[in-house]
């Protein structure tokens, strides 16, 4: 017969900037990305504070004024990392689960899947998940 081995493709490079929300939305068990006045993101926000899940929020208008000069590299970033241009974004253990909506969803099973990545509900990162983890 012939050559049978199996051919894995490999995993398209990740881009600096990327690689650098990535760091960020590794930062806490729950991450989420925010603008100024955007409505989904205050409903996603009262979401975790109804289930008692603390998160860290990266709010990108702030971002855009902070940091001008970098932040068109910065948002493509994410928009690479989530294929999404909408917010807010939302990333659970270091993945992205989506945006509002998605973590509804997924509201009943936030607690369990943060499991993966926390022995406290949210509150700090499992060592052995941050080793893991590492970029």
């Amino acid at each position: 017969m012939g050559n049978t081995q199996a051919v894995i493709p490999k995993k398209p490079a990740i881009s600096a900037s990327s690689l650098k929300v990535l760091e960020e939305a590794r930062q806490a068990a729950v991450v989420m990305f925010t603008k100024d006045g955007c409505g989904y993101c205050t409903m996603a926000k009262d979401i975790l504070n109804d289930e008692g899940i603390p998160y860290v929020e990266k709010n990108l208008s702030v971002k855009a004024k902070e940091d001008p000069d970098n932040f068109e590299k910065y948002m493509n970033g994410l928009i690479n990392l989530t294929k999404s241009r909408t917010v807010p974004q939302i990333f659970l253990c270091g993945k992205f689960i989506g945006g509002c909506t998605d973590l509804n969803s997924s509201r009943s099973n936030l607690k369990l899947m943060l499991q993966n990545c926390s022995a406290d509900g949210g509150k700090t990162l499992k060592p052995d998940w941050i080793e893991k983890h590492k970029i």
